[in-house]
């Protein structure tokens, strides 16, 4: 029963997590975020979610008592609290699930995009953290003595490029992220730096052919 019922729970989670992803993407209004939020939540009720929801109202309401913009109304509040919680279950879920590089790129982008642009960066910084150390584990595990700094800039880089767009070859967006950073680095004379992204962005994807053929 138990197992069923989480069966249940992670599928609508699933599904709400693809909703907003969606509605970030693709709706510019404010009014229509709103009644997307308002929707969400709903959903959250209809699945049996009470504890989820009953929880993100709770936050809701502690952060609209505690926030320096004024302007903003417990509604929009509640928008981005939902929003906040169905981006972080979707990179814890495949965080546990151990999946693949890509799926675990591209769940942490767009929920680092938004930490950023609610100004949570502590936490985008954590987020930032946990995708490097599997990279380097993963994949630049071989890498001799590369500079200081250089796999987080190589790293970081993707979901910076990414942002909250999905993309359907991630190899290409690691090679333009890494030709962004490496820009950079030259400007700066940091050739050392330059030569690890460089190389970190040609292990990859020969990490990615190797994994996915």
């Amino acid at each position: 029963m138990f197992q069923c019922h989480q069966q249940r729970t992670d599928a609508a989670i699933r599904e709400i997590h693809t909703a907003v992803v969606e509605i970030n993407i693709k709706e510019t209004s404010d009014e229509k975020m709103l009644e997307s939020a308002a929707s969400i939540a709903l959903t959250f009720h209809s699945c049996q979610l009470v504890q989820h929801s009953a929880s993100l109202v709770f936050l809701a309401g502690l952060e609209f008592n505690i926030r320096s913009n004024t302007s903003l109304t417990l509604s929009e509040v509640l928008s981005a609290i939902i929003a906040e919680h169905v981006y972080y279950e979707g990179f814890r879920r495949v965080m546990k699930a151990r999946s693949g590089l890509d799926k675990i790129v591209m769940a942490a982008a767009p929920f680092r995009y938004f930490l950023l642009h609610r100004n949570r960066r502590d936490i985008a910084q954590s987020l930032e953290e946990q995708t490097v150390q599997l990279f380097i584990q993963r994949v630049t595990v071989d890498l001799k003595s590369p500079s200081q700094g250089s796999p987080r800039i190589s790293i970081v880089g993707i979901p910076d490029h990414l942002g909250n767009r999905k993309t359907a070859n991630l190899v290409r967006a690691v090679i333009l992220a890494s030709n962004r950073s490496l820009a950079k680095l030259i400007d700066n004379s940091k050739s050392a730096e330059a030569y690890d992204v460089a190389n970190i962005a040609f292990i990859y994807a020969q990490y990615h052919r190797e994994t996915w053929g």
